[in-house]
């Protein structure tokens, strides 16, 4: 049992005196999520369309910056054929108010009120669903004129980054997290001379000091000055060689710092273990596709600050008049020539014709106009009480004597 849904439970029944069941509330979460991915999908099939993707009242500007950050990372989740990997992007205004950064005592620009982006698909689609997000917080208007994309060294981020939020007029700032740059040197480092040494730890220091303070260039004359003894060291320094001279530019640290541009990631690995992991990574838990979207895409509506909007539109909150008449719940009409038997499993087959007629003596009545019966049938209107006296009694009404008294008086 989904044992995450069990808080929700107890504060509906405190708050309402409504007694649900965790697998009712359960259902029900999903059946709201799936209308917040469906509102998903369609921004993603306009946008694939190039077609506006928001309307004016639903993008969300910053007044006071131009700057908008966006942090990809990903997660893995139980599903049911396996683990499976979910991608996150976390996008958020940044600046222009500053904030300290304890590590290194610098001041960097603070982001704003953060939106997410979550789905469970191949990199393309996870860049599609940055994208829309992008859109809906300014990307394509002149609120946004500087996109600051950061992640770790993957090449699913960087490869289709600048595809995606390098607009006309839009500038792109790439940087891989420092913290996962570091981790290069660490790999490095316990390969030379054993994982926690403390040899290990005096030549990564360093190396990190220079990364931060000058870029990579200290980092990549380091490493060729090896001499390897293991197929260990030397594996592990190809890749650390490889990773950095690929990401030269968006290891630029001492330009990033001197913007007062954030160089870790830690709002989406926040997000990842936030909105993600915290709901969907539970002991026991087995994931549909639909179902862990569903739940994924509600969490993101409600952490962005948006389920007041989402609520409103809600058709579970439309009022009775603007549904569709439910269908009726009892037997349908027998006189209406469109009337169906329901058959065990939810299909319909036509209502048999063909039966023997009963006999009767009363005159068949015509059928109503293809009206439904109503069901359950109205309370059967009241019946005066008849005051039934004996046949051998009068009244004492000049009439002759009749079955039932007027209400006069009686005499013998």
């Amino acid at each position: 049992m989904d044992a995450t849904v069990t808080p929700a439970v107890e504060q509906v029944q405190e708050a309402l005196g409504v007694t649900l069941s965790d697998e009712t509330a359960r259902r029900l979460a999903e059946r709201i999520g799936a209308v917040a991915e469906a509102q998903t999908q369609a921004a993603l099939t306009r946008a694939r369309q190039g077609q506006p993707v928001w309307t004016e009242d639903e993008i969300a500007r910053a007044d006071d910056t131009r700057i908008l950050v966006v942090e990809v990372d990903g997660v893995l989740v139980p599903q049911e054929a396996g683990w499976h990997e979910m991608t996150v992007g976390t996008l958020a205004p940044l600046g222009p108010a500053l904030r300290l950064d304890p590590t290194h005592g610098r001041a960097t620009l603070a982001g704003g009120s953060a939106s997410y982006g979550v789905g469970g698909e191949d990199a393309e689609a996870c860049w599609w669903r940055v994208y829309v997000e992008a859109r809906r917080r300014g990307l394509g208007t002149p609120a946004v004129r500087t996109v600051v994309v950061l992640g770790d060294g993957a090449r699913w981020i960087w490869d289709r980054a600048r595809a995606f939020v390098g607009l006309p007029g839009v500038e792109v700032v790439e940087i891989v997290d420092l913290y996962h740059a570091d981790g290069y040197l660490c790999a490095v480092g316990h390969a030379l001379y054993g994982a926690g040494s403390l040899r290990a730890a005096a030549w990564v220091a360093p190396l990190k000091d220079h990364l931060y303070l000058h870029g990579v260039a200290p980092v990549l004359t380091a490493l060729a000055r090896l001499s390897p003894t293991t197929e260990e060291a030397v594996n592990a320094i190809a890749d650390a060689q490889t990773d950095v001279t690929r990401n030269v530019a968006r290891m630029d640290y001492p330009r990033v710092v001197a913007r007062q541009l954030p160089i870790g990631s830690g709002a989406v690995e926040s997000a990842c273990k936030g909105r993600v992991e915290a709901r969907l990574k539970q002991a026991g838990l087995r994931w549909g596709v639909p179902g862990s979207h569903a739940i994924a895409s509600l969490r993101a509506v409600q952490r962005a600050g948006r389920w007041a909007a989402f609520w409103q539109t809600h058709p579970d909150r439309q009022p009775a008049a603007a549904r569709p008449p439910p269908a009726p719940s009892g037997p349908p009409d027998s006189n209406c020539p469109g009337a169906t038997s329901r058959r065990p499993g939810g299909t319909r087959r036509p209502r048999a014709t063909s039966r023997r007629p009963r006999a009767t003596s009363r005159r068949p009545r015509a059928p109503a106009a293809c009206a439904r019966r109503v069901w359950p049938p109205p309370p059967p209107r009241p019946v005066p009480a008849r005051d039934r006296r004996p046949r051998n009694v009068r009244c004492s009404c000049p009439a002759p004597p009749r079955e039932l008294c007027c209400g006069a008086p009686l005499t013998n």
